[in-house]
């Protein structure tokens, strides 16, 4: 659930799971990382998140010739409602 004024609500596009920019992913991760509503342009809106975190577990796999992946899994949902 997303909490914040009508306006606010309006412009936010999507909730997104945050990884911490002191994080560097060279192997596989698990944290838990906060949750952010965003507008369309990247911007973090001013809102309350419900749950304000999530778990986070990425898999990653060793280099083979030029090709490499990742995994992401997390869970994340989000509906509106505004308060004032």
């Amino acid at each position: 659930m997303v909490t914040s004024d009508a306006e606010t609500l309006d412009n936010i596009e999507y909730v997104a799971a945050i990884l911490p920019s002191n994080v560097t992913i060279s192997g596989n991760y698990s944290g838990t990382v906060p949750l952010q509503a965003v507008d369309a342009n990247g911007n973090v809106m001013p809102s309350v998140v419900t749950p304000f975190e999530t778990t986070i577990k990425v898999i990653t796999k060793a280099k083979n010739s030029n090709s490499s992946s990742s995994s992401k899994s997390g869970s994340s949902s989000s509906s509106t409602s505004s308060s004032k």
